[in-house]
């Protein structure tokens, strides 16, 4: 049996991504006059705590299928 092997990497956000997140966060702001850094930055922050993480797998044996029809739910805790 192979061992589990993981890569997980964090990214930057995009640009344009940054850009619809700054503008969302202009538009709630009420479109203020002068502060296009100030929603730069906190869309850019957002964007880095939520961006999707890309992760790669090898080296994973496959479940045995019995156990994967017969697993229970778990339950889940939401912070």
């Amino acid at each position: 049996m192979n061992p589990r092997q993981h890569i997980i990497r964090l990214g930057e956000p995009a640009e344009k991504d940054i850009q619809h997140a700054a503008y969302f966060l202009w538009e709630e702001a009420g479109r203020p006059v002068g502060r296009d850094q100030e929603f730069w930055f906190a869309a850019r922050e957002r964007l880095r705590h939520t961006a999707p993480v890309k992760v790669t797998v090898r080296n994973l044996p496959k479940p045995a299928a019995s156990s994967a029809r017969n697993a229970q739910p778990a339950d889940a805790v939401i912070c």
